[in-house]
């Protein structure tokens, strides 16, 4: 079986340049110069920053391939201009795997990340990203809406900060900034419903490294992470937040850079109060719209929305592999 690890060694057969009007999944249009070719089970397609891997069709793979580019721009444009992040392509292109089914994918990402939607590897070596890797599931719900924009959000994070770890909360928080509107209305139902029965996690365990604790539902864990960074967006603004990101990852220290940048006199204790008011206001406008609209108000929470993805940064030294997968010995991929 041919394996996308011999991306820059075999050459296809089959090989097309073309000028493409790739149309996305949410019916967007990129134009977009891409390179397609079959190799074995694979639809390839590159262009300046991604190259494309699929099992389904070409016309699949170029429209994914013109999200990818057009969701790049939007993700530069939107962090650029308050963080001067750099909207030059990419000189190693960033590699999106498409997998047909969950199984697939299961066994091409860590195992802590098997039962998620989507799973991004950066590579660093001395603090130059040296690989880009997006692994997808094409059997999840809105996976081109959600979970592409969502991982391609941490790829971009990492060229910002790389060879420095961004904190988990953080890194996920930013990320799901991107989602869909639907999926983060769902989110915040989840939230809401938890505020008002009293379920909210503390601040500390909303910080905590990894899940949190085995005790909170993840559900609620990663609503807690997107809402507390949509207030920090919406605090003041987008630079503001960049900034705060910025010291966060340099400090090591979240209480300070609340102090220096929010001007939060009591730091993480001041974010925690203004954040559950703004929490528990959401939740009242909720209710005042469902009267408005003559029902009541039912938020109901979700079993299960997106799992835990897995941003896994390797750091490495230089040996001359960078043009090699990280892993390159699991299963399809």
């Amino acid at each position: 079986m041919w394996n996308p690890t011999q991306l820059r060694t075999v050459t296809s057969l089959l090989s097309v340049t073309l000028c493409l009007q790739c149309v996305g999944f949410s019916g967007q249009v990129e134009a977009a110069q891409a390179t397609v070719r079959r190799q074995g089970d694979w639809w390839i397609a590159e262009s300046r920053n991604f190259s494309v891997w699929m099992q389904s069709t070409s016309s699949d793979c170029c429209a994914v391939i013109g999200r990818c580019e057009m969701l790049r721009n939007e993700l530069l444009a939107r962090w650029r201009a308050a963080d001067g992040i750099s909207g030059e392509d990419w000189m190693i292109p960033c590699v999106v795997v498409v997998h047909p089914q969950q199984e697939q994918f299961a066994r091409a990402v860590p195992v802590s990340s098997r039962q998620a939607t989507g799973c991004t590897t950066v590579t660093v070596d001395e603090r130059r990203v040296i690989f880009r890797r997006i692994d997808l599931r094409a059997d999840a719900r809105d996976w081109s809406g959600n979970a592409l924009p969502h991982e391609l959000t941490h790829v971009i994070l990492a060229d910002q900060f790389s060879g420095q770890e961004i904190p988990g909360w953080l890194n996920e928080g930013i990320a799901m900034l991107s989602e869909s509107k639907e999926l983060l209305a769902r989110r915040r139902a989840v939230l809401i419903e938890a505020s008002r029965a009293g379920r909210l996690p503390t601040m500390t365990q909303i910080l905590a490294a990894g899940e949190g604790g085995a005790t909170i539902d993840l559900n609620l864990l990663y609503a807690c992470r997107c809402s507390l960074l949509q207030y920090l967006e919406n605090a003041e603004d987008r630079t503001l937040l960049c900034q705060f990101t910025r010291e966060v990852v340099t400090t090591k220290n979240c209480d300070r850079a609340l102090r220096n940048v929010y001007r939060f006199e009591e730091g993480l204790i001041e974010l925690d109060r203004r954040w559950r008011k703004s929490v528990e206001a959401t939740g009242r406008e909720l209710d005042r719209f469902s009267l408005s609209c003559g029902r009541a108000a039912r938020v109901s929470p979700i079993s299960r929305l997106v799992p835990a993805r897995q941003v896994e940064l390797v750091k490495t030294k230089n040996e001359g592999r960078s043009d090699r997968f990280p892993r390159d010995d699991q299963g399809d991929v």
